[in-house]
């Protein structure tokens, strides 16, 4: 049967995400649960599309959401707006994976903020067939759209978890790909657990480095290295009075330490933390109430200091939820599928769970959120992916890499090794940019050019 559009419904859409123009059209195409028993349970997957100006131009760009959890379908009002022009020439194609937004969304009992919700989720999950919410799924299952919706080749645009199923594409269809932007690169080998364990350390190494190399910001914070510790030791002895939307609170180390992180992920946020650190050591709080203002969604402001501080602190235990992932419809994004996916394909790419707790306990700007995930793995009813699908891909598509040089969720690294495999791929190593260099104006301009030219990378500005 043909497949049936429909305007898509933006009533329950998270306020951080624009919505769509209204010629956007949804539908939803069913695809087999388990490709081993064709007879067996169906999913119904919701896929949004946006024509072409110029339509029908038969070019198509499918638009792969990070995560893993996150929804694809979410993100098409962003796109078009990250890609400028884009439409002239392509459809744009949205897919929520299995499990994440409008296909059968796998929620939990709470949004994960400590290792008990993990469980709690985990048990909830249990009666699902996660095994068949992988990558490799995920994949068949673009195939499987590409097809139904008649395109005979497409272009990707993926971003960060999305790079892997883009990679898993690759593998199993490559001649069904014309080119391909994957920012924020996770290639199968991608060792996540130990890439999240230690990103604090190494951004805050990254922040003092860039402002140490910087006359405008020793200027402002003559000694970062040192005022970060020092704030630390302040909050590790004493939490500080706030009030959160004119509530009582304490701002505590916890809660520095989980700011820290989230601020260190938005370049916009990143550069303005030397000042906020240095001017609340001198007693003068309001750049970093701002940036918790604006981090958290909440007003931060000064109060005066009770009698004595509540515990645990702030926002009691809210503050990882709030900030993770970065502000942008948690509450929206299946944390399900997240430890599902990364329970069986990361685990096995990491030193194992005793490991990275040994090594959590090594870090001083480490949060606790992944080290709960990685201890509740057995919980999950995941294999581990064999080795054999965790190898680099090789593919001789025309692909553009992009990384951020101070990207702390995912290391400019693991592009580099992802390029020993790809024979027309070229790496853009974007300066001062953080998770998803797409989202700089002109770097969204550089993916339009590249995926306009089918790849050649001789028609593409990225002087």
């Amino acid at each position: 049967p043909p497949v049936e559009w429909a305007a898509c419904d933006t009533t329950d859409w998270p306020t951080a995400y624009p919505k769509p123009s209204k010629e956007t059209e949804c539908a939803s195409i069913e695809v087999p649960l388990d490709r081993g028993d064709l007879s067996g349970a169906t999913l119904a997957l919701r896929v949004a599309r946006q024509r072409a100006s110029a339509n029908p131009t038969g070019r198509v760009v499918f638009v792969l959401e990070g995560g893993p959890g996150g929804s694809a379908v979410f993100t098409s009002g962003m796109i078009p707006q990250a890609l400028p022009g884009v439409l002239g020439s392509f459809d744009l194609v949205y897919v929520d994976s299995r499990g994440t937004g409008g296909s059968g969304y796998l929620g939990c009992p709470k949004q994960p903020t400590a290792q008990a919700d993990w469980l709690a989720c985990a048990k909830a999950n249990a009666g699902v067939p996660l095994d068949h919410y992988l990558s490799s799924d995920n994949a068949r299952d673009l195939e499987a759209v590409r097809v139904r919706l008649g395109y005979d080749r497409i272009h990707i645009f993926a971003t960060s978890y999305g790079t892997r199923v883009a990679f898993e594409y690759l593998r199993l269809f490559e001649d069904k790909v014309v080119a391909g932007v994957l920012d924020g690169v996770a290639p199968p080998p991608t060792d996540l657990f130990t890439n999240s364990v230690t990103s604090g350390d190494r951004g805050v190494a990254l922040l003092v480095s860039d402002c140490e190399a910087d006359p405008a910001c020793t200027a402002v914070a003559p000694n970062l290295a040192a005022n970060l510790l020092e704030r630390r030791a302040v909050l590790e002895q004493t939490p500080r009075p706030i009030t959160v939307d004119g509530k009582q609170a304490y701002e505590a180390l916890e809660d520095y330490v989980a700011l820290l992180h989230a601020l260190m992920r938005d370049a916009g946020w990143r550069y303005r933390v030397p000042k906020a650190i240095h001017s609340a050591l001198a007693g003068d709080h309001t750049l970093w109430n701002l940036l918790m203002t604006e981090a958290l969604g909440a007003k931060i402001a000064d109060a005066a200091s009770p009698a004595a501080p509540p515990s645990p602190p702030l926002f009691a235990p809210g503050l990882a939820g709030r900030l993770e992932p970065a502000g942008f419809g948690a509450e929206f994004s299946s944390r399900a599928v997240n430890a599902a996916v990364l329970c069986a394909e990361a685990l096995p790419n990491s030193p194992g769970v005793a490991a990275l707790n040994a090594l959590f306990a090594q870090q001083l700007w480490g949060t606790k959120s992944i080290v709960d995930k990685a201890n509740t793995c057995a919980a999950w009813a995941v294999a581990p992916l064999p080795e054999t699908e965790r190898q680099l891909v090789s593919s001789s598509r025309p692909l553009l890499l992009l990384s951020g040089v101070v990207d702390i969720n995912l290391d400019p690294k693991w592009a580099k090794i992802a390029l020993s495999k790809l024979e027309q791929a070229h790496l853009i190593e974007v300066p001062y940019a953080a998770h998803l260099p797409s989202y700089v104006p002109c770097v969204g301009k550089i993916d339009v050019q590249f995926l306009e030219a089918d790849g050649d990378h001789s028609k593409v500005d990225d002087s």
